[in-house]
């Protein structure tokens, strides 16, 4: 499949590879970003690799229940496929999936809390709400049962004790609704230092909306 058009898919799951080591979001080989690939498979990270050393032949592409259908030889998909698969199922409309541990968001992460305010018009206008999913256990059922009811209602959702994850459209739009996240965590973090942030009142939030 080397040879099928996958290429511009390939060096965009490698950009944006590339600016989550850059902006710290992941350390070592954590994190993990996917696209669908067609109607029945995906492209998806190998495990065990830091993203930002993953060359663009070296994405894997599965079948639906994670079995690599090509890609080089000793490469395995993700343990964390099965999180992957479960959003895609429940969400038909998106075809792109990053999955990372931003500091700021994954700060709100491990203190179980949700950052559920209504602060930001671009958050509000793009992702209405940023989404949070109690704590499931990684590369095992546990976890894709705890964000499927969540994945269903945002396009960004923190993952308790865990991390982020940005879904959208195209894999630009879930990369941009995950650093979003990460942004307004950082700026209800700065806020809180300075005093109580204040939320937008029903009526803003609706005059937002209301723009789409």
């Amino acid at each position: 499949m080397a040879g099928d058009g996958s290429w511009l898919l390939r060096e965009a799951i490698y950009d944006i590879s590339q600016q989550l080591q850059e902006k710290g979001y992941i350390a070592a080989n954590d994190g993990n970003i996917s696209t669908r690939y067609g109607k029945s498979y995906f492209m998806i990270t190998p495990t065990g690799i830091r993203k930002s050393e993953i060359q663009p032949e070296e994405l894997l592409i599965v079948d639906e229940s994670g079995k690599v259908i090509d890609g080089p030889e000793g490469l395995v998909t993700t343990s964390e496929f099965l999180m992957h698969a479960r959003i895609y199922q429940v969400r038909p409309d998106i075809n792109a999936i990053v999955h990372a541990h931003p500091p700021y968001a994954t700060a709100f992460a491990i203190l179980n809390k949700a950052m559920d305010g209504d602060y930001l018009p671009e958050i509000i206008y793009f992702m209405d709400k940023i989404g949070y999913a109690p704590y499931g256990t990684p590369g095992i059922p546990d976890l894709a049962d705890q964000v499927e009811s969540v994945a269903k209602k945002h396009d960004a959702f923190l993952m308790a004790n865990h991390g982020a994850v940005g879904i959208g459209a195209d894999l630009k739009s879930a990369w941009w609704n995950l650093e979003r996240t990460d942004h307004m965590a950082k700026i209800i973090i700065k806020a809180r230092v300075m005093g109580e942030p204040v939320e937008l009142n029903k009526s803003q939030v609706k005059a937002i909306k209301d723009l789409k």
